[in-house]
């Protein structure tokens, strides 16, 4: 549920069975055929098929946790704005969930057919949080689960307050990943670029001691 696929775990199981079992059937067939180089990359291609999907599952986590981390500031922003000018809670969901399109608006859509299948808001959102599975949300939607027990009188306030700290958090982020960026740049500089700009420089010098040197 984390990774967003529509995909169960009965299926997710069939599918690393049938691309291990297609890896090891090649191997073995290689292996009659005498090529036992060959068979043995099949074995160890078996090992890493029946590891792929996993993978997939892990890289789509990966990549879903941060499409909601990167969505959630405009989210709890949106949600004061609406319930600053008078919206309650439910239709002001209602409304994000309809005009985004993002992991987190579908999540949203989600919850909200829970609710009204029934369920309390409050146990569906915090239910979707977990799905979700993102640290600033869940702790985001812990603090708005309490607001609406105590009333809608400060909700805009705490969403407010909330929409502000994500922010800052989402420009955190952005500058650590900025600041990670200029290291992993810093060694492919140092590996290739500053010889090849300290061979031009030197080159015009060395070739004339050279020159020097020469009968």
């Amino acid at each position: 549920a984390v990774s967003g696929l529509e995909l169960t775990l009965e299926e997710l199981a069939l599918r690393k069975i049938r691309l291990a079992g297609l890896a090891l059937a090649c191997a073995l067939l290689l292996a009659l055929l005498g090529r036992p180089g060959l068979a043995t990359l099949g074995f160890a291609g078996a090992v890493w098929a029946f590891q792929a999907p996993d993978l997939e599952v892990t890289r789509a986590a990966a990549a879903r946790r941060r499409a909601v981390q990167r969505d959630l500031p405009y989210f709890l922003f949106t949600l004061a704005v609406l319930a600053e000018s008078g919206m309650q809670l439910l239709p002001a969901l209602d409304h994000y969930a309809r005009n985004a399109a993002a992991p987190l608006g579908r999540e949203v859509r989600s919850a909200l057919a829970e609710i009204r299948m029934g369920q309390p808001p409050g146990m569906a959102l915090l239910e979707m949080a977990q799905r979700l599975d993102v640290r600033d949300l869940t702790r985001a939607v812990g603090a708005l689960v309490q607001t609406m027990e105590k009333g809608t009188e400060g909700l805009a306030a705490a969403l407010r307050a909330q929409a502000a700290e994500a922010w800052d958090r989402r420009r955190r982020l952005a500058q650590e990943a900025g600041a990670q960026a200029s290291v992993k740049l810093l060694v492919p500089l140092v590996l290739f670029v500053l010889p090849a700009v300290l061979a031009m420089a030197a080159g015009p010098a060395i070739y004339a001691f050279l020159t020097q040197l020469g009968p």
